[in-house]
């Protein structure tokens, strides 16, 4: 699952950033990324493009075993992908 959180491009356009979470299962365990990510849009042939500059990784969150299971399932965690 993704969940994009914020996103905004700098006045000159130049420059945008998009913070999300992505839920993923990895060896059975329901695994979280949070990242900031940050892009540089430049001209191409046929207009501009988008490119990945970088990302920071801010300290991930725990989700408590009665936390809603952030894959949208509306069960509660440990009763789902806990």
């Amino acid at each position: 699952m993704l969940e994009v959180l914020n996103s905004s491009v700098e006045p000159n356009g130049k420059l945008g950033y998009v913070e999300f979470k992505a839920w993923y299962m990895e060896n059975g365990k329901l695994t979280q990324m949070h990242e900031k990510s940050r892009f540089l849009r430049e001209p191409v042939e046929n207009g501009e493009q988008w490119y990945y500059v970088d990302g920071e990784h801010p300290k991930a969150e725990k989700v408590s075993r009665n936390d809603p299971c952030p894959c949208g399932s509306g069960k509660k965690f440990k009763k789902c992908c806990g």
